[in-house]
């Protein structure tokens, strides 16, 4: 626009001295005014370059900003896959532990039932002994002492094997979980990523991953006018885009939260603070996918933190824009419960 602006400039005091060569060439003043002329000229030519390397230099700024924002995000997405995998490192560590014990007490339960088997074999030994030498000595009270004892130690053997039994179950059950902790924390990574990439191709919006969940990012001056609740039309595309995606999630809850910077509203603003401004700009937007689209008001949750949780400082024109926000998290399905009906637990 600049640009346009001076190459008009230019014209305009081309045309000009053009005239004014004519009417001095009349007169007879030709050779001063070419002086002049051609001095002006080149001043107008250092105006245009000195305007076109102001404009490059703001793009070149802009541009930075922006790489800036796009580098940190990709940290903070990286960050978060760090963390799951070590979890799954975790998961696994453990996971061995428990079955270099299962197979200890499975290796003991089996050198304790060749134990029974002999004390069986003894006792039976004795019985036979005891059953020929009945009659002719006095040992058979004795015998019958031994098999008394023996039949104890076989019973007090049995009770720890049966232990030991449920104690291996216990921890077989306890491996299980834990396999199906870790393969349902690689789907929810893979489902995390899947939404993201679809969240940002579909929807052309900031998607990132934060916390425990996918996390999308709508600008305020996209769906609000300044100051007020209500949707503009072209809030209603881009919120179109996302009842699609939460039609495919329908197991996921939803959290609607707004945002709003520190510039306090004006007197007489329909809106106390920008705490209720935040909190109904959420509630407006799920009120538009429940009663537009059908989707089941229960899946929701809304709420506003007004100029409470920034994610740029609130001192220049364009942080406070990006501080404006209204975001939109998509929850693990495993917390619907705990998160949307905490009164069934």
């Amino acid at each position: 626009m600049q640009g346009r602006r001076l190459v008009f400039i230019m014209l305009t005091i081309l045309t000009m001295t053009t005239f004014v060569v004519g009417c001095a060439a009349v007169n007879g003043e030709v050779e001063p005014l070419e002086d002049e002329i051609a001095e002006l000229r080149a001043q107008t030519e250092d105006m245009v370059e000195q305007e076109l390397y102001e404009e490059r230099v703001g793009e070149l700024e802009q541009a930075r900003e922006q790489l800036h924002t796009a580098e940190t995000e990709k940290t903070e997405l990286q960050e978060t896959v760090d963390g799951l995998e070590l979890r799954l490192v975790e998961q696994a560590e453990e996971k061995q532990a428990l079955q270099s014990e299962i197979d200890s007490r499975e290796a003991d339960l089996a050198s304790k039932q060749n134990q029974i088997e002999q004390l069986r074999e003894e006792r039976d030994q004795l019985q036979q002994s005891l059953q020929t030498q009945l009659d002719e000595t006095g040992e058979a009270e004795q015998l019958t002492e031994e098999i008394e004892e023996l039949n104890e130690t076989i019973e007090a053997l049995e009770s720890r094997v049966m232990r030991q039994n449920q104690i291996i179950q216990e921890l077989e059950e306890k491996v299980e979980d834990i396999e199906e902790k870790e393969r349902r924390l690689e789907e929810l990574r893979e489902e995390n990523l899947r939404l993201e990439e679809s969240l940002s191709e579909i929807m052309e919006a900031d998607a990132r991953h934060g916390g425990q969940g996918v996390v999308v990012t709508l600008d305020s001056e996209i769906l609000f006018e300044l100051g007020s609740d209500e949707l503009v039309e072209q809030a209603r595309y881009a919120l179109d885009k996302l009842a699609e995606i939460v039609e495919e999630h329908a197991d996921r809850p939803i959290v609607v939260e707004g945002h709003t910077c520190t510039v306090p509203l004006s007197p007489g603003a329909p809106f106390q603070t920008n705490w209720h401004l935040s909190a109904a700009r959420a509630i407006s937007v799920v009120e538009y996918l429940v009663e537009t689209h059908g989707l089941p008001a229960e899946q929701f949750l809304a709420g506003g933190h007004g100029e409470y949780r920034p994610i740029k400082p609130n001192d220049t024109a364009e942080n406070r824009a990006r501080n404006q926000r209204v975001e939109i998290v998509f929850l693990p399905p495993e917390l619907e419960q705990q998160i949307l009906h905490p009164e069934f637990e």
